[in-house]
Formats: C-alpha cells, sequence, structure tokens
C-alpha cells in the first residue's frame, strides 16, 4: 500500500478491532482513491484501476468466484484492456463502472437461504438485487444489465441490504430489490408477516413527491433515503422505530419528508387574527387580508411541529398605498388627460396621445427623462409633455428664372428630438424604444427582426411597425427576433419563427409585430427572454412558461417535445415561484423566490451547473444550480450561447459551460462544468451583468468597465480584435461615463450617463446605426455616435413639377439639394415630402421665387450690330415664350390661394 494513503479496517473478521488496522494484501505501490462498505465486507478502488475486496464472502460479493475468502485483501481485475472508474457495495453485492461505461456486478442475487431469518423469525431474502430480471447470484463480475426504461441511464446508483436505488438520466428514482417494508417506495403492499419478503427483480419508479426531483439517494437495509431538489431529506420504508424521522413509528411505501409534520396554527397581520388554510399539496398556508393602513406590517406565525409547539416565526407584509399620476400638456393648449389613480408598484397606463396643430409630440417626461410607463408607480408624479417643432428651410430662396440654381433645403432641427428610453440588442440588430411610445430598429433584418414589413437591412434607426391604437412599453431583442410589450399590456413578435419561438402558433416568420399566445388564467407576462431557438416567459403569477424548440428539454416541463404554444416550466420544490427567466441557445436559467438558480436543457458543456447532471447529458426539468462555496444566493442568473454567467449575493461575477471564446473569464479556455468566480479584482462588486453570445461587458460598482470573451471584431472596446480570457478593465470613450452597456453578437451599444448612445464593433450589417455601415468588414474598434431619429427629404416639387435634379443628402453639412429648372419669373409653392425614421409625414409648403430677366438696356446704349444673328433671334423667341406662359400663369392663379402658411401635423 502507498505511504501516501494508508487504509486500516476495524469491524469485525474473526477477531474485533477497536483501534484502525492496516489492510493487508493490498501492493505498497497502490494508493488507494474509492471505498465503499457493504454488511461484513469492503471494496475499495486503487490508482491502477484494480478493485481489492476482503471481508466475509459467505454471498460471493468479493469477486473471487467462491463463497469463500481470505484473511486478507484480494483483487478484482477490470476486463482486458480497461480499468475499474468507479465502486458502489451493496448488503452483500459489489456494484463497479469500468472505463468503457458498462456497469458490472457480482455477490448476492437470491440467497434467501444463505443467512437464516432476520428478529422477526421472517425468511431473510436477497433476491432482485441486480435489477436485470433474475434471482441468480454470480460471484465474478458481470455486465449489469439493469432493466431501466429505454433511453434512460443511471447517473447516481445506491445499494445496501436488501434492495438498490438509482437516479436516471430522466431525473427520476428507481428502485428493485426487496420491497418488504416499501423500502423501494412505489405504493407497493408493506405485509413483513409473509414467509417469503415481497420483491422485484426489475427497477420501479419511485413515487417522488409532486413538483420534487431527487438530486440523491442511499438505500439502507430496509430503508431508504433521497434528498430532494427542496432541500428537504425525504424517507421511506422501515418506520417500527421511528427511523424515518418523519415524526411517526410507522412503515412506509412512499416517499415521507423528514422532520415531522408543521402545522400552521394561528396567524397575525399588523396585530389582527386572520384566517387562512393550507393547501395539501402544496403545503402553502393561504389567507385574506384584513383593512390596514398604508404601511410594512409584522406578520407571525404559531407552529407545531408533529403537534409539538414551536417558537413563532416573524415575517414582513406591506400594505399598498394609492398614488395619482396626473399630465400636463405643457406649452400646448387644451385639457390633458385624466389623472390617473395607481396602486402602488403598478403601472400607469398610456394615455390618449395630444395633439396641437404641427407640433410634434415626443414622449411624455419626468425628471427630465422620457417616462415609458414601465415603471413601477412608488409615489405621485406629474408627467409633462414634450413637443417639437419641425421647419425647413430654401437656401437661397430665390434664382435666376433660367433655372440651374442649386438650393440647400435645410430640415430645422436636423434631426428628431424623440430620445430612446430603452435600448436591447439582438445578434446582429439593435431596438431602441422611443419617448414617443414608438420602437425603432437597425442592423440585420433577414428574418424581418427590424419589424417594418421587409427584409432589408437598415444602417440608422427606422420606425418599426405599430399595431393601431399601441404604444410600446418595453423591447427586448432576442438573436433574431424582437419582443415588445404594448400600451395593451399585450407581448408582441417578429423576426425569425422556424421553430416557433415567436409563440404565436405558427412556424412562420414575421415581418411585422404579432400577437403572443397567453395561457389561460395569466393576466400578463411580466418578463420575456428569447433564446437562439425557444422562448421563456414569466407570468404574474411567477410560473415560468416556454414554448419553441425542445430537443434538450428546454422548456423545462420533463419533455422533448417542441411547442407552438406556451407550455408550464415545472417549478422545482422549494421554489414558490420563479422570479426571473432567460433563455440561452439549447438551455435555460431561472431565478427562484427563495434566491436560488435553476436550470435545465443542454448540459453539453457544463452549462446548467449541477454535479447531478453528466456534462454531455441533459436536464428536462430545473435543477438548482450548485452555487461556489461561500454563496447561498443568486442576485441574478443568465443563460447566454452554450454558457451561463450569474452574480451572487456577494456582488461577485461566477460564470461556467462552454469556454471555447474565453467567455468565463478565467484566464483560459478550459470548460467549466461548477459556477466559479471570474477572474476580477477582489474589491469590485456587481449588480448586472448582460452578456449576447460569447462576450461579456460589465460594470462595476465603481463605474469601471471590464470585459472579456470573444473579440473578433473589436466589441470589447479595447481597441483591439483579439479574444479576451480573463476581464480587463476598458475605457472605450475616454472622458464618457456610460450608465449602460448591451452586448450584440460582435458588437456593442452603450448609454453614457447623458443619455447619447455610442456604438462600436462590427457594423457589417449597419447594426452600429451610424449611416455608415452595411458592408461585410466594416466595423469600428472606437465608438461612433447613433444617428437618432433622422429626417429625411424623399422628394419636392417647384409649382407642381419635379425640379432639375432629385434631392440628394449632403451628410457633411446636413442638408439636401437640388437643382432648379427653369420657369418664368415669379412665387410659386413649394413642397416638400419627407419622412421621419420611415414614417411618411405630410408635406412642408414654402415658396420659392425665380428671378425675372434682368431689363434691357435703352435704345441705342448698345450697338445694333452687337444683337446680330442667332443673338438676336434667342432674345426675341425667348421673351416671345416667356410672355406667353407668363399670361397663361397669371389666369391659372388667379383661382388658387396664395398663402402657403397652412400648417401640418407631423406624424409620430
Amino acid at each position: 500500500m502507498g505511504h501516501e494513503q494508508e487504509w486500516a479496517a476495524w469491524g469485525r473478521y474473526i477477531y474485533d478491532r477497536t483501534t484502525p488496522t492496516l489492510v493487508v494484501g493490498i501492493p505498497n505501490t497502490v494508493n488507494i482513491i474509492s471505498i465503499s462498505t457493504g454488511a461484513q465486507f469492503s471494496i475499495s478502488l486503487g490508482d491502477n484501476g484494480v478493485i481489492y475486496t476482503w471481508g466475509n464472502n459467505t454471498h460471493g460479493a468479493l469477486g473471487n468466484g467462491t463463497t469463500t475468502g481470505p484473511l486478507s485483501a484480494i483483487s478484482v481485475n477490470p476486463p482486458a484492456g480497461l480499468r475499474w472508474t468507479s465502486i458502489t457495495a451493496g448488503g452483500f453485492t459489489s456494484f463497479a463502472t469500468a472505463s468503457d461505461g458498462q456497469r458490472y456486478v457480482w455477490g448476492a442475487n437470491n440467497n434467501n437461504n444463505k443467512n437464516g431469518t432476520d428478529a422477526t423469525g421472517a425468511d431473510a431474502s436477497i433476491k432482485g438485487v441486480y435489477g436485470d430480471g433474475t434471482t441468480t447470484s454470480i460471484y465474478t463480475p458481470i455486465v449489469n444489465n439493469i432493466q431501466m426504461p429505454a433511453g434512460v441511464s443511471i447517473i447516481q446508483l445506491s445499494s445496501n441490504g436488501w434492495h438498490t436505488l438509482a437516479i436516471g438520466s430522466d431525473h427520476k428514482t428507481y428502485a428493485w430489490g426487496s420491497d418488504t417494508y416499501g423500502e423501494n417506495g412505489d405504493g407497493g403492499t408493506i405485509d413483513p408477516s409473509q414467509p417469503i419478503y415481497s420483491y422485484v427483480t426489475t427497477p420501479v419508479e419511485v413515487l417522488v413527491p409532486a413538483g420534487v426531483t431527487f438530486i440523491s439517494v442511499t438505500a439502507s437495509y430496509y430503508n431508504s433515503f433521497a434528498i430532494g431538489s427542496d432541500g428537504n431529506t425525504y424517507s421511506w420504508g422501515r418506520g417500527n422505530n421511528g427511523q424515518l424521522g418523519d415524526g411517526a413509528s410507522v412503515n412506509r411505501n412512499t416517499p415521507v419528508r423528514v422532520g415531522g409534520v408543521i402545522e400552521i396554527t394561528k396567524v397575525t397581520i399588523g396585530g389582527q387574527v386572520t384566517s387562512g388554510s393550507i393547501n395539501a399539496v402544496s403545503g402553502i398556508w393561504s389567507g385574506i387580508t384584513l383593512p390596514h393602513a398604508p404601511g410594512d406590517v409584522d406578520v407571525v406565525v404559531e407552529w407545531t411541529l408533529t403537534g409539538i409547539p414551536q417558537p413563532s416565526e416573524t415575517l414582513k407584509y406591506r400594505y399598498l398605498d394609492t398614488f395619482t399620476v396626473s399630465f400636463n400638456l405643457g406649452e400646448a393648449p387644451g385639457s390633458p388627460p385624466v389623472t390617473q389613480s395607481v396602486l402602488e408598484g403598478s403601472k400607469a397606463a398610456w394615455p390618449t396621445t395630444p395633439v396641437w396643430n404641427d407640433k410634434l409630440f415626443t414622449g411624455w417626461y419626468a425628471d427630465g427623462k422620457p417616462y415609458t410607463f414601465n415603471e413601477p408607480v412608488t409615489q405621485s408624479i406629474t408627467l409633462t409633455a414634450r413637443w417639437e417643432e419641425i421647419k425647413f428651410t430654401l437656401d437661397p430662396p430665390s434664382g435666376t428664372y433660367a433655372g440651374g440654381t442649386t438650393v440647400a433645403i435645410t430640415p430645422d432641427p436636423k434631426q428628431s428630438s424623440i430620445q430612446f428610453s430603452q435600448i436591447s440588442t439582438g445578434w446582429n440588430h439593435t431596438l431602441g424604444l422611443g419617448s414617443n411610445g414608438r420602437i425603432y430598429a437597425w442592423g440585420k433584418n433577414d428574418s424581418g427582426q427590424l419589424g417594418d414589413g421587409s427584409t432589408n437591412n437598415h444602417v440608422v434607426p427606422m420606425v418599426v411597425n405599430t399595431p393601431a391604437g399601441v404604444k410600446y412599453r418595453q423591447v427586448v431583442a432576442g438573436p433574431n427576433t424582437s419582443f415588445a410589450l404594448g400600451s395593451d399590456n399585450h407581448w408582441y413578435a417578429w423576426g425569425a419563427n422556424t421553430s416557433g419561438q415567436l409563440g404565436n402558433g405558427t412556424t412562420t416568420n414575421q415581418l411585422t409585430p404579432v400577437a403572443i399566445s397567453m395561457p389561460t388564467g395569466v393576466g400578463a407576462y411580466t418578463q420575456i427572454s428569447p433564446g437562439e431557438n425557444h422562448t421563456l416567459a414569466l407570468g404574474d403569477d411567477g410560473t415560468a412558461y416556454a414554448w419553441g424548440a425542445n430537443t434538450n428539454g428546454q422548456l423545462g416541463n420533463n419533455t422533448t417535445i417542441s411547442s407552438l404554444s406556451p407550455v408550464k416550466v415545472q417549478i422545482p420544490a422549494g421554489a414558490f415561484q420563479f422570479t426571473s427567466v432567460s433563455a440561452g441557445s439549447s438551455h435555460s436559467i431561472a431565478t427562484g423566490d427563495n434566491g436560488l438558480a435553476y436550470a435545465w436543457g443542454s448540459n453539453q458543456y457544463g452549462q446548467i451547473g449541477s454535479v447531478f447532471i453528466t456534462v454531455g447529458d441533459r436536464s428536462q426539468v430545473p435543477v438548482e444550480v450548485q452555487l461556489p462555496v461561500g454563496l447561498s444566493k443568486s442576485k441574478q442568473a443568465t443563460a447566454s450561447a452554450n454558457w451561463s454567467i450569474g452574480i451572487g449575493d456577494n456582488g461577485r461575477i461566477i460564470t461556467w459551460g462552454y469556454n471555447g471564446q474565453n467567455q468565463l473569464g478565467n484566464g483560459n479556455t478550459v470548460n467549466q462544468s461548477l459556477p466559479a468566480e471570474a477572474q476580477l479584482p477582489a474589491s469590485l462588486t456587481f449588480t448586472s451583468v448582460k452578456p449576447k453570445a460569447n462576450s461579456t461587458i460589465a460594470i462595476a460598482n465603481t463605474g469601471q468597465i471590464y470585459a472579456w470573451g470573444a473579440n473578433t471584431a473589436g466589441q470589447l472596446g479595447n481597441g483591439n480584435q483579439n479574444n479576451q480570457p480573463s476581464p480587463v478593465a476598458v475605457n472605450p470613450k475616454p472622458g464618457t461615463t456610460f450608465a449602460q452597456l448591451h452586448t450584440g453578437y460582435n458588437h456593442t451599444i452603450g448609454v453614457d450617463t447623458s443619455g447619447n448612445i455610442w456604438a462600436w464593433g462590427d457594423n457589417a450589417s449597419g447594426q452600429l446605426g451610424d449611416n455608415q455601415g452595411g458592408s461585410p468588414g466594416n466595423l469600428s474598434l472606437t465608438p461612433v455616435s447613433l444617428i437618432p431619429v433622422r429626417l429625411n427629404i424623399t422628394g419636392i416639387t417647384i409649382d407642381g413639377l419635379a425640379p432639375q435634379t432629385s434631392p440628394t443628402y449632403d451628410a457633411a453639412n446636413g442638408v439636401w439639394k437640388i437643382t432648379t429648372r427653369p420657369h418664368s419669373a415669379g412665387t410659386v409653392p413649394v413642397s416638400i415630402a419627407w419622412s421621419l425614421a420611415g414614417v411618411t409625414q405630410p408635406n412642408y409648403p414654402l415658396i420659392y421665387t425665380y428671378e425675372p430677366p434682368r431689363t434691357l438696356p435703352k435704345a441705342g446704349s448698345i450697338p445694333l450690330h452687337r444683337l446680330t444673328g442667332i443673338t438676336l433671334l434667342l432674345a426675341s423667341v425667348l421673351a416671345s415664350g416667356l410672355y406667353s406662359h407668363q399670361t397663361r400663369l397669371t389666369k391659372r392663379r388667379s383661382t388658387r390661394n396664395k398663402s402657403q402658411s397652412n400648417p401640418v401635423r407631423a406624424q409620430q
């Protein structure tokens, strides 16, 4: 035996030992890396891949082909060319796994005559422990063909006494072997009076409590124990001496919670005793509050455990206040919208959009910032309307009647003052929520994700189609999808839909917003999180819903069946409801109201973050994410492409999953199956991170920006295109402090503390919104200014006729230019056709003056011989034509209103 690890044994074998004694028979060169004990024997695994056993061999558990054993350890060699990788000792049975992934077994499987009788005098039967449908005992290792359901593998196995337990890859728990006292947990008969005990030879499903999955199981002699996903311990089987710990002394043939029965006997809220009842299934007490003044009060809960009174618990409850939201039209005339009365924490409704002559309504503002009507109301507020008057001027306003004059058309202001109150980035497109309640989009549009009815990319923000009567409150960009919350409390979606990820019951891409399906009984979705091919939503009842692709169980409803309509995500026991959801490429993450994070779907790279889900496997139901030592809760948990990121209750960032592009921020490209801290300075904390694809940019509590991961287009803002293996402090625009950062696949949008929007990284599809992108290879390593809601002149007529040249944009001066055509002298009407972010506006009227020809010199002032030939002929013809045209023009104008100052109204 190696000097580093000297294993000793004590207990009963020929002679009892009261002090540790060295095990004899294991080579000195071998280090023992695992050991497991059965009823009267032991099995150990050496670092050489060989198993060593010793002890009682009456049932062949030592694996030497006999039922007799030596007084020292013997070796059990693996099959040729293999190594043993794991071991489990049963009561008188041994289990092992080889390096080829196969399970092996030997020892007791039918020994009802080998061990006499138990304390009751009944025959102590050991039958069916192998789980392969046989009751034949084998004394050397054979492949253990456990008859699990088709497609289900074993991820944990425990065997002791007369039965075996296992957790399957489907996250169900199975049992086989003895069932005399109900230890198989399938509700079978409990009848120890029978001369031969009850048993099964193939796995049966343990009846796990609703809403719970077992994450660890332990088989005892006549008992079974498990740890549930809710953090509770469960037991079943023999309980005549109270060994199940459920407050009773009876046998149980289905799992019961260890700890006894909890009963709530009295609840006092704010000093008032309140009646209520407990839901027998969920165990949740519910009651109705009595009237009380607004504010926080104590909730005192009196309870008993198995009939024994316990110290009361004091909780907090808040009686909500009611606030007013009033409106001020600013300088506009008329009556403001009706004042709203809003319950504390609820949201105000978008009022009717006010109208003021030719002014443009740009939004409702509070404290100088646009109000989205998606903010919970926490105090009485007054919202003030903002207006904008857009004018155009001509420079020069007159020119020669002969035409050829270059005229500049200048808008004032050159860009609209509509602000973006929220930004959200997809992989290659960006959405902005305007202060006027409209959505603007730019970048890639191959699936219709820009929502303007086309598949054309846009290099500047363009307005998304809006259902009649709807204003938007919130925007969420998916990889190639877009979602928005309307003022009617419906969510709308558009873009890619090949897997039904838009949730409208079809698999057809949508080029304009369509309403999402709502499950029966759900008033509203409070959150939407789009993944690559599936989408998660959080209902106002705290239930999570999912739709779209489900090949890896990412919908969390314990199936792999895709769905075009919402299905409920299974709520793990221990959490009453979910508080947030996040969809990745093929996995999902949510946080519960207990502060824990849960994940489900693909675990190909360890992105679920649990030792109970094998890397490369999947989970069809939520399982708890295992936080690093020292962390007890999660402030945030987010699923990205094939990796995950979160923030612990200490404000530190943790990452896990795929790491091929350094996205975990741990200094390497090694995948990580359990959460661990990113390599950030120890003094920093974070309240929010927003990763996308394989990059992360985060703002620390100091205001400093840190970035890491993929950087092929310079999206990290550190001035180069090299991937960043560990977080590094960046300053994308020196002198600017950023309040928000949003990352796309290869681009980043930043909003500074003044509300200005900057963008950097890939611009091949125009996703930077600066009017400079739209071609392959186009990118910016430094921030460029996003063009806000832009005015565009689309056409012009002068006296009803098009100019000699169409309007062309002069980007350097922010003006449009035309060249006039010949026209008779005089003042004529001009009509400017224009649009605002793609929305056509009423034509704007101006006037332009054609200057008449200069008066000819008096007779005799110019020698007649100077006006000869073709010159004299052309002058004569032109004068005649102008006279004739001027006569017709005068007659036509006699019936025309000469006023050119009619008001126009800009469309939002």
